[in-house]
Protein backbone atom coordinates (compact mmCIF):
# COMPACT_ATOMS: atom_id res chain seq x y z
CA UNK A 1 0.00 0.00 0.00
CA UNK A 2 1.59 3.04 -1.07
CA UNK A 3 2.18 5.57 1.50
CA UNK A 4 0.13 9.33 0.37
CA UNK A 5 1.25 12.63 1.16
CA UNK A 6 -0.02 13.93 4.14
CA UNK A 7 -1.33 16.91 4.03
CA UNK A 8 -0.38 19.30 7.01
CA UNK A 9 -3.38 20.72 9.05
CA UNK A 10 -2.33 24.14 8.61
CA UNK A 11 -3.15 24.03 4.84
CA UNK A 12 -7.03 24.19 4.93
CA UNK A 13 -7.48 25.81 1.74
CA UNK A 14 -9.07 23.60 -0.59
CA UNK A 15 -7.12 24.67 -3.45
CA UNK A 16 -3.80 23.95 -1.76
CA UNK A 17 -5.45 20.54 -0.58
CA UNK A 18 -5.89 19.83 -4.77
CA UNK A 19 -2.41 20.86 -5.71
CA UNK A 20 -1.14 18.35 -3.32
CA UNK A 21 -3.07 15.91 -4.71
CA UNK A 22 -1.72 16.60 -7.70
CA UNK A 23 1.86 16.17 -6.84
CA UNK A 24 1.20 12.71 -4.57
CA UNK A 25 0.06 11.83 -8.53
CA UNK A 26 2.86 12.95 -9.93
CA UNK A 27 4.96 11.02 -7.46
CA UNK A 28 2.73 8.08 -7.61
CA UNK A 29 2.50 8.19 -11.82
CA UNK A 30 6.44 9.15 -12.42
CA UNK A 31 8.41 7.68 -10.16
CA UNK A 32 8.74 3.73 -10.24
CA UNK A 33 11.99 3.57 -8.13
CA UNK A 34 9.93 2.33 -4.86
CA UNK A 35 12.99 3.25 -3.09
CA UNK A 36 13.22 7.33 -4.62
CA UNK A 37 9.26 7.36 -3.82
CA UNK A 38 9.58 6.67 -0.28
CA UNK A 39 12.92 9.10 -0.09
CA UNK A 40 10.58 12.28 -1.73
CA UNK A 41 7.61 11.54 0.33
CA UNK A 42 9.45 10.68 3.91
CA UNK A 43 11.47 14.42 3.42
CA UNK A 44 8.17 15.81 1.99
CA UNK A 45 5.97 14.29 5.74
CA UNK A 46 8.79 14.65 7.50
CA UNK A 47 11.57 17.29 6.89
CA UNK A 48 9.56 20.47 5.66
CA UNK A 49 8.29 22.68 7.84
CA UNK A 50 4.19 22.58 7.33
CA UNK A 51 3.82 26.26 5.90
CA UNK A 52 5.76 25.80 2.90
CA UNK A 53 2.70 24.39 1.54
CA UNK A 54 0.59 27.61 1.83
CA UNK A 55 3.56 30.01 0.64
CA UNK A 56 2.84 32.86 -2.03
CA UNK A 57 5.81 32.51 -4.44
CA UNK A 58 6.95 35.97 -3.46
CA UNK A 59 7.18 35.15 -0.34
CA UNK A 60 9.70 32.31 -0.98
CA UNK A 61 11.78 35.21 -2.53
CA UNK A 62 10.07 34.88 -6.52
CA UNK A 63 9.74 37.76 -8.88
CA UNK A 64 6.54 36.78 -10.09
CA UNK A 65 2.88 37.94 -11.76
CA UNK A 66 0.09 38.74 -9.70
CA UNK A 67 -1.26 35.52 -8.64
CA UNK A 68 2.11 34.02 -8.09
CA UNK A 69 2.37 37.14 -5.42
CA UNK A 70 -0.46 37.04 -3.96
CA UNK A 71 -2.52 33.73 -4.27
CA UNK A 72 -1.79 30.88 -1.53
CA UNK A 73 -0.05 28.02 -2.66
CA UNK A 74 1.51 29.31 -5.89
CA UNK A 75 4.69 28.12 -4.95
CA UNK A 76 3.25 24.78 -4.52
CA UNK A 77 1.61 25.61 -8.05
CA UNK A 78 5.15 26.80 -9.46
CA UNK A 79 6.48 23.29 -8.51
CA UNK A 80 3.38 21.36 -10.34
CA UNK A 81 4.10 23.65 -13.30
CA UNK A 82 7.69 22.67 -13.35
CA UNK A 83 7.22 19.07 -13.05
CA UNK A 84 4.32 19.41 -16.84
CA UNK A 85 6.86 21.09 -18.23
CA UNK A 86 9.61 18.86 -17.81
CA UNK A 87 7.20 15.67 -18.69
CA UNK A 88 6.14 17.80 -21.83
CA UNK A 89 9.59 18.14 -23.11
CA UNK A 90 10.87 14.55 -21.83
CA UNK A 91 8.35 12.90 -23.80
CA UNK A 92 9.32 13.75 -26.94
CA UNK A 93 11.43 12.24 -29.67
CA UNK A 94 15.15 11.13 -28.95
CA UNK A 95 17.79 13.78 -29.98
CA UNK A 96 19.36 14.64 -26.35
CA UNK A 97 22.69 13.72 -27.37
CA UNK A 98 22.46 15.13 -31.17
CA UNK A 99 20.93 18.97 -30.28
CA UNK A 100 21.89 18.91 -26.87
CA UNK A 101 18.53 19.69 -26.12
CA UNK A 102 16.20 17.54 -23.29
CA UNK A 103 14.38 15.55 -25.58
CA UNK A 104 13.88 11.82 -25.50
CA UNK A 105 15.68 11.09 -22.05
CA UNK A 106 15.23 7.61 -20.62
CA UNK A 107 13.47 7.26 -16.84
CA UNK A 108 16.92 6.60 -15.11
CA UNK A 109 17.17 10.39 -16.27
CA UNK A 110 13.68 11.42 -15.93
CA UNK A 111 13.00 10.13 -12.65
CA UNK A 112 16.04 11.87 -10.81
CA UNK A 113 14.85 14.69 -12.72
CA UNK A 114 11.48 14.82 -11.71
CA UNK A 115 12.16 14.05 -7.78
CA UNK A 116 14.83 17.23 -7.97
CA UNK A 117 12.12 19.88 -9.06
CA UNK A 118 9.78 18.34 -6.60
CA UNK A 119 12.15 19.08 -4.21
CA UNK A 120 14.00 21.81 -5.05
CA UNK A 121 12.52 24.60 -2.98
CA UNK A 122 11.25 22.60 0.23
CA UNK A 123 13.69 25.04 2.17
CA UNK A 124 13.23 28.13 0.04
CA UNK A 125 12.15 29.82 3.15
CA UNK A 126 14.62 28.43 5.57
CA UNK A 127 14.16 25.00 7.92
CA UNK A 128 11.33 24.89 10.56
CA UNK A 129 14.00 26.39 13.25
CA UNK A 130 14.47 29.53 10.94
CA UNK A 131 11.56 29.89 8.61
CA UNK A 132 10.69 33.19 7.50
CA UNK A 133 8.17 33.38 4.43
CA UNK A 134 9.38 37.25 4.03
CA UNK A 135 12.40 36.60 2.75
CA UNK A 136 14.54 33.89 0.41
CA UNK A 137 17.46 31.77 2.25
CA UNK A 138 20.58 31.77 -0.55
CA UNK A 139 21.75 28.54 0.32
CA UNK A 140 18.16 27.06 0.34
CA UNK A 141 19.20 24.54 -2.71
CA UNK A 142 22.60 23.19 -1.12
CA UNK A 143 20.72 23.05 2.01
CA UNK A 144 18.03 20.55 0.04
CA UNK A 145 20.00 18.67 -1.38
CA UNK A 146 22.38 17.76 1.59
CA UNK A 147 19.40 16.90 3.42
CA UNK A 148 17.77 15.28 0.35
CA UNK A 149 21.22 12.66 0.85
CA UNK A 150 20.75 11.82 4.39
CA UNK A 151 17.72 10.69 3.92
CA UNK A 152 18.29 9.03 0.73
CA UNK A 153 21.68 7.08 2.02
CA UNK A 154 19.04 6.09 5.47
CA UNK A 155 16.49 4.56 3.39
CA UNK A 156 19.50 2.60 1.03
CA UNK A 157 18.64 4.56 -2.26
CA UNK A 158 21.45 3.75 -4.65
CA UNK A 159 24.38 6.71 -5.48
CA UNK A 160 23.97 6.64 -8.72
CA UNK A 161 20.17 7.80 -8.40
CA UNK A 162 21.12 10.08 -4.84
CA UNK A 163 23.63 11.78 -6.88
CA UNK A 164 21.60 12.86 -10.19
CA UNK A 165 18.63 13.91 -7.70
CA UNK A 166 21.01 16.36 -5.72
CA UNK A 167 22.49 18.01 -9.16
CA UNK A 168 18.51 19.25 -10.15
CA UNK A 169 18.36 20.37 -6.70
CA UNK A 170 21.82 22.13 -6.01
CA UNK A 171 22.04 23.54 -9.53
CA UNK A 172 18.32 24.07 -9.90
CA UNK A 173 19.46 28.20 -9.78
CA UNK A 174 21.81 28.62 -12.92
CA UNK A 175 24.37 31.01 -12.00
CA UNK A 176 22.55 31.95 -8.90
CA UNK A 177 23.94 29.09 -7.16
CA UNK A 178 26.43 30.12 -4.42
CA UNK A 179 29.43 27.51 -5.27
CA UNK A 180 29.18 28.91 -9.20
CA UNK A 181 29.15 32.91 -8.42
CA UNK A 182 32.97 33.37 -8.25
CA UNK A 183 33.39 31.30 -10.99
CA UNK A 184 31.06 33.25 -13.60
CA UNK A 185 32.81 33.69 -16.56
CA UNK A 186 31.67 35.87 -19.55
CA UNK A 187 33.35 33.91 -22.09
CA UNK A 188 32.01 30.05 -20.91
CA UNK A 189 28.01 28.78 -21.35
CA UNK A 190 25.96 28.01 -18.71
CA UNK A 191 26.52 24.36 -19.57
CA UNK A 192 30.57 25.19 -19.42
CA UNK A 193 30.02 26.02 -15.84
CA UNK A 194 27.99 23.22 -15.13
CA UNK A 195 30.33 20.39 -16.39
CA UNK A 196 32.99 21.85 -14.60
CA UNK A 197 31.05 20.72 -11.10
CA UNK A 198 28.68 18.21 -12.98
CA UNK A 199 30.82 16.07 -15.08
CA UNK A 200 27.77 14.18 -16.77
CA UNK A 201 26.75 15.79 -19.93
CA UNK A 202 23.03 14.31 -19.83
CA UNK A 203 22.89 16.00 -16.54
CA UNK A 204 24.56 19.36 -17.09
CA UNK A 205 22.15 19.83 -19.79
CA UNK A 206 19.14 18.60 -17.61
CA UNK A 207 20.17 21.18 -14.96
CA UNK A 208 20.37 24.06 -17.37
CA UNK A 209 16.84 22.76 -18.52
CA UNK A 210 15.87 22.78 -14.96
CA UNK A 211 17.09 26.33 -14.25
CA UNK A 212 15.39 27.74 -17.37
CA UNK A 213 12.05 25.90 -16.60
CA UNK A 214 12.38 27.72 -12.62
CA UNK A 215 12.50 31.16 -14.36
CA UNK A 216 9.56 30.70 -16.88
CA UNK A 217 7.07 29.55 -14.82
CA UNK A 218 7.94 31.83 -11.94
CA UNK A 219 8.69 35.15 -14.96
CA UNK A 220 6.92 38.39 -14.35
CA UNK A 221 5.51 38.48 -18.07
CA UNK A 222 4.03 35.27 -17.81
CA UNK A 223 -0.02 35.59 -17.63
CA UNK A 224 -1.82 35.15 -14.22
CA UNK A 225 -4.06 31.77 -14.30
CA UNK A 226 -7.79 32.71 -13.49
CA UNK A 227 -9.47 30.24 -11.21
CA UNK A 228 -10.78 28.32 -13.39
CA UNK A 229 -7.24 27.40 -15.52
CA UNK A 230 -6.00 26.44 -12.18
CA UNK A 231 -8.71 24.06 -11.53
CA UNK A 232 -8.36 22.89 -15.16
CA UNK A 233 -4.89 21.96 -14.70
CA UNK A 234 -4.97 20.27 -11.98
CA UNK A 235 -7.81 18.24 -13.14
CA UNK A 236 -5.41 17.38 -16.01
CA UNK A 237 -2.83 16.06 -14.10
CA UNK A 238 -4.96 14.31 -12.29
CA UNK A 239 -6.52 12.15 -15.59
CA UNK A 240 -4.25 12.21 -18.03
CA UNK A 241 -3.84 8.75 -18.75
CA UNK A 242 -0.41 8.97 -20.60
CA UNK A 243 1.18 11.72 -18.57
CA UNK A 244 4.25 10.86 -17.41
CA UNK A 245 5.54 8.54 -19.75
CA UNK A 246 8.99 9.08 -21.42
CA UNK A 247 11.37 7.64 -23.90
CA UNK A 248 12.40 4.70 -21.87
CA UNK A 249 8.80 3.30 -21.62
Amino acid sequence: MKAEIVLPETAVNPEVQSYRQALDFIIERGIKDETLKSVVREILNHHVDPRFYSLTATKSGKVTNEFLSQHEGSELYHVLCMCHQLNRSLQSEPCLRETGCVFGVKRNYFEPALAGVILHDIYKCGVSSDFDSSTSCPDHAQIAAERFLRVAQEYGLKETVSSKVAIIIRFHGGLFTPSLKEKFDYNLSLEEIFFEEIRDKIMVILARHVHELDMLTSNGTAPSPGKEQREDFIAYLLSTEDYLKCAGD
